[in-house]
């Protein structure tokens, strides 16, 4: 039978919550590098998934990590957190890490980002990427130059575009070793971003590879001062 008397009370459609809510772009990261290396670092983002703003702390729970800022305020802008790795010290094997992100203010608060890094015995082989550097503004237009040099790698090499440190589909493939390509750049397949690296890894042997600096990438022309 249904019960057809009238109803007082509230009903609740959806997600009512006007409370800030934290949202990271990344639920995991990992990272490689040979023994007595570090790899490069990796970023993520802290954005606003609710209203109004909120403050953060960021913490890790090993001692070869670090997080930049460990702190900040979130409204209506992403802040951007950069992964660094201290791990010349360890030896090889796969590690674990998590990283937290509280705020008194978000109702979902903490929320965490596993961290995967695996470290391996590596070869006589090296490659070591100088450019570009860490905080480099590379704008549609201009032609930019990605250098390397490599030590103990015969045959050529992939240069491969990565964002948060995963690798893109786009690159330079099967491209001479000698140390340089040149590259006008253009956001026809890639989106501008701020979390772009360039990764240069051995054909040859895949485990032999470098990693750039954390650098941008955009499509905006700098303001003229007049």
């Amino acid at each position: 039978k249904y019960d057809c008397r009238p109803y007082e009370g509230t009903i609740t459609v959806g997600n009512a919550s006007s409370n800030p809510r934290i949202y990271l772009n990344q639920t995991s990261l990992s990272a490689s590098a040979a023994v007595g290396q570090s790899p490069a670092s990796t970023t993520f983002q802290i954005a606003n998934g609710g209203s109004g703003s909120f403050t953060y702390t960021v913490s890790d729970n090993v001692d070869w990590l670090s997080c930049s800022p460990s702190s900040g305020t979130v409204d209506s802008t992403a802040d951007t957190i950069t992964v660094s790795y201290s791990t010349a010290s360890l030896a090889a094997g796969t590690y674990s890490a998590t990283i937290t992100v509280t705020s008194p203010e978000a109702e979902n608060s903490p929320q965490t980002i596993a961290v995967s890094l695996t470290i391996t015995q590596g070869s006589s082989a090296s490659i070591s990427v100088s450019a570009p550097t860490t905080g480099e503004v590379w704008r549609v237009g201009e032609t930019q130059s990605i250098k390397w040099s490599s030590s103990g790698v015969s045959g050529n090499v992939n240069v491969i575009f990565c964002r948060s440190g995963a690798e893109t589909k786009w690159g330079f493939w099967d491209t001479a070793n000698d140390g340089t390509v040149r590259w006008e750049v253009k956001v026809d397949n890639l989106d501008p971003g701020d979390d772009y690296q360039m990764k240069v890894v051995s054909r040859e042997d895949e485990t032999v590879y470098g990693m750039s600096g954390v650098f941008t990438i955009t499509d905006s022309t700098p303001a003229s001062i007049t």
